[in-house]
C-alpha cells in the first residue's frame, strides 16, 4: 500500500486518490501560496484561512494538493539545474584557463575539478566494435597534455623536495 507522510505528521498515512471535488480553488491555491511564497506556518496558514489543522492535514493527503506542493517545491530546483546548465561552458573555461596559474595548487586543483567532471564511465572502449562509438573528450589532446604535465610537475615537486631532504640527511650522518 502506498503511503505519504502529512505536512506536519511523522507518521505514514495512506494515500489518497483526489478528495477535493472539482479541483483545487482559489482557496487552496492561496493556502500554498501562503506555505511557500510567504513563508507562514502551517499553524499561521490554518488562522489565516480559518481552516482547521486536521482539515489541512486531510488537504495535504489529497492526490491535486500533493501534485501542486510537489511543483512549488521542484520549480526552483529546476531554475537552479537549467542556471547551472547554461554556465557549465563558461566554468569548464576558466577551469582550464587556472590550469596555466602560475601557483601551482592552483593550477593542481583545477585540473583535479576537471577531471571530477569528466564522464568517466563513458570514456572506457568495449572491444566490441558493433556499439555506437563513445563522445570525444570534452577539451582537446593539448589540453589533456597540460593538465597531465601540470599534474606531473606537481609530484616532481614533492618528490624534488623529499630528495633534498634525503640528501641534506645524509650530509649531516
Amino acid at each position: 500500500m502506498l503511503t505519504n507522510k502529512c505536512l506536519t505528521d511523522s507518521k505514514p498515512i495512506p494515500v489518497k486518490v483526489t478528495t477535493i471535488k472539482g479541483g483545487l480553488t482559489k482557496q487552496h491555491k492561496l493556502l500554498i501560496d501562503d506555505l511557500f511564497e510567504r513563508g507562514l506556518s502551517e499553524a499561521e496558514v490554518c488562522e489565516k484561512h480559518g481552516l482547521a489543522m486536521d482539515k489541512l492535514r486531510e488537504w495535504s493527503m489529497d492526490a491535486d494538493f500533493r501534485q501542486e506542493v510537489y511543483h512549488r517545491l521542484f520549480t526552483p530546483v529546476t531554475k537552479a539545474w537549467v542556471m547551472l546548465a547554461r554556465s557549465a561552458p563558461v566554468v569548464a573555461a576558466r577551469l582550464i584557463e587556472l590550469t596555466e596559474c602560475e601557483k601551482a595548487e592552483t593550477a593542481r586543483k583545477a585540473c583535479l575539478d576537471i577531471f571530477a567532471m569528466l564522464p568517466w564511465e563513458c570514456n572506457v572502449q568495449n572491444s566490441d566494435e558493433s556499439e555506437t562509438p563513445l563522445p570525444p573528450l570534452p577539451f582537446s589532446e593539448e589540453t589533456a597534455s597540460k593538465l597531465l604535465a601540470v599534474l606531473a610537475g606537481e609530484d616532481e615537486q614533492s618528490v624534488d623536495a623529499n630528495d633534498a631532504h634525503t640528501i641534506s640527511e645524509n650530509e649531516t650522518e
